[in-house]
């Protein structure tokens, strides 16, 4: 799986303060779609161990 950003602060996606994972290779190309950008399957950042602990130690947080 690839991603292409982790927000670990993020007040944008819903109520409060959370973590949003945006993941790469949508396939639904919505034609007013805000992120086109993440229609691609190849596109972003693999998803590593890297990118799990950065994931995880966010949302250990008792804040998120």
């Amino acid at each position: 799986m690839n991603y292409m950003d982790i927000k670990t602060s993020d007040i944008n996606n819903g109520e409060g303060l959370r973590v949003s994972l945006w993941v790469s290779g949508c396939d639904h190309n919505c034609s007013q779609c805000q992120n086109p950008q993440t229609w691609d399957i190849d596109g972003g950042i693999p998803f590593d161990e890297d990118a799990k602990r950065e994931l995880f130690e966010a949302l250990d947080k008792s804040y998120i």
